[in-house]
C-alpha cells in the first residue's frame, strides 16, 4: 500500500426499509386511536363496533411501529455518532462511539457483504478470533456503498493463504462449550452470542388480543360490562397466558446455551440444546446455507424469517438455527463457518 486509506462515517439511509415505517406506523396508530375515541363519543358507547375496530387497529399499528421506531432511532444515533475506518499497512482500524477496534491484516480471512438488521446491507470482516472469541467485525452502514467498501477491503487484504487440515475434535465437547461460556477460550476458538433477538418470536398476536380485551374492560361502563359477564377479563387472562407459556418453553431452550449461540473451534462447531451438545466436525460438514420463508407477524408485519442450515455427511436431518437466536445475521455466521470449514481460521503465532 502507498499509505493508509481512510473513510469518515456519514449518515445511513434513514428511511430505507424499517426507517419509513418508524415514522408512518406510529402516526397511523395515533390517528386510528383518536378516530376510535371520537367514534365512541359520537355513539355514546364504548361497545360501538366501529370504535372497537378502530382502537384495535390503532393498538396493532402501535405494536408494529415500536420496533420500526427503535430502528429509526438507532439510525439517527449512527448519523450523529463519529465513525472512522482506516486501512493501515498492518491492520484495519474501526473507531466508533463504542470504542476502537483493530484487526491485523494477516488475520483477515474473508470479507462478506450481507443483509444487516432491518434491511440495511452491511460489510462483515471475518478474521481469526481474538482473545475474547470475537471473529466477526460488522462495519456500520455509514461508509458509503457496501459493495465498494467490501471490494476495497478485499483488495487491501490481498490473497488469503490456503488453509491446513483441521485437528481432531475434542472428546468432551460439552466441556469445551462450558469453558467457552465462562470465557476460557483456546487458540482459534470463536463464540457467537445469541443476544435478545429471540424475544421477537414472542406471540405478539396474543399480546395484541390481551390489550384489546383490556381496553374494552377498562373503557366499558360498569352497567354495560355487566351484560358481558367476565368475558373481557377472561380474555385478558387467557391471552396473557399464551406469551407467558411461550416464554417458559423458550427459556427452557435458551438457558442451557449459557448466552452462546455456538462455539467454533479449529476442529468443529458446537451448539447446545436441552438434550445436550450438537456438534459437526469440519471435514464432515457438507455445507452451510441460509434459508428464508415468508411470515406475517404483529411485530414485524410481512417479513422473511431466515435460518442457518448445517448439512452433515449422511445426515437426513440437517441442523437448523433460527436467525433470531443467532444474535447476528445468519449469512454473516454462515460466512464465518465457511471460513472455518476451509481451514482459514487456524491460529497463527501473530493472532491476538
Amino acid at each position: 500500500m502507498s499509505g493508509p486509506r481512510e473513510w469518515s462515517g456519514g449518515a445511513p439511509p434513514l428511511l430505507r426499509g424499517e426507517g419509513w415505517r418508524g415514522l408512518v406506523f406510529p402516526a397511523l396508530a395515533i390517528a386510528l386511536l383518536v378516530l376510535g375515541f371520537d367514534r365512541e363519543g359520537s355513539a355514546k358507547t364504548a361497545l360501538n363496533p366501529v370504535a372497537l375496530g378502530l382502537r384495535a387497529l390503532g393498538l396493532a399499528f402501535a405494536l408494529r411501529g415500536l420496533p420500526a421506531l427503535a430502528e429509526l432511532a438507532r439510525r439517527v444515533r449512527l448519523a450523529l455518532g463519529k465513525h472512522r475506518l482506516v486501512l493501515e499497512d498492518g491492520a484495519l482500524r474501526l473507531e466508533s462511539p463504542e470504542g476502537s477496534r483493530a484487526v491485523p491484516r494477516e488475520d483477515v480471512v474473508a470479507v462478506h457483504q450481507g443483509r444487516g438488521w432491518r434491511g440495511l446491507d452491511r460489510v462483515w470482516v471475518i478474521h481469526r478470533p481474538d482473545a475474547e472469541g470475537r471473529a466477526m467485525l460488522g462495519l456500520p452502514p455509514v461508509f458509503g456503498g457496501p459493495a465498494a467498501l467490501a471490494a476495497a477491503i478485499t483488495e487491501w487484504r490481498g490473497a488469503v493463504p490456503e488453509g491446513g487440515d483441521p485437528p481432531a475434535p475434542a472428546r468432551q465437547g460439552s466441556q469445551v462449550y462450558d469453558r467457552a461460556s465462562q470465557g476460557h477460550l483456546g487458540a482459534g476458538m470463536a463464540v457467537v452470542r445469541h443476544g435478545a433477538g429471540w424475544l421477537r418470536r414472542v406471540p405478539f398476536a396474543a399480546v395484541l388480543a390481551a390489550l384489546v380485551f383490556l381496553d374494552g374492560a377498562l373503557r366499558t361502563p360498569q352497567l354495560e360490562l355487566g351484560y358481558l359477564g367476565l368475558l373481557p377479563l377472561a380474555g385478558v387472562v387467557v391471552c396473557s397466558l399464551v406469551p407467558l407459556a411461550w416464554l417458559y418453553v423458550a427459556l427452557r431452550h435458551v438457558v442451557p446455551r449459557r448466552g452462546l449461540a455456538l462455539v467454533a473451534t479449529p476442529a468443529e462447531v458446537l451448539m447446545r440444546t436441552r438434550e445436550g451438545i450438537v456438534r459437526a466436525s469440519w471435514p464432515h460438514l457438507e455445507g452451510v446455507s441460509v434459508q428464508a420463508e415468508p411470515a406475517l407477524t404483529v411485530l414485524e408485519g410481512w417479513t422473511r424469517r431466515r435460518r442457518m442450515v448445517l448439512k452433515r455427511d449422511g445426515d437426513r436431518h440437517p441442523i437448523c438455527y433460527d436467525e433470531a437466536f443467532l444474535g447476528v445475521p445468519a449469512d454473516a455466521v454462515a460466512a464465518l463457518l465457511e471460513a472455518y470449514r476451509a481451514g482459514r481460521m487456524q491460529p497463527t503465532t501473530t493472532s491476538t
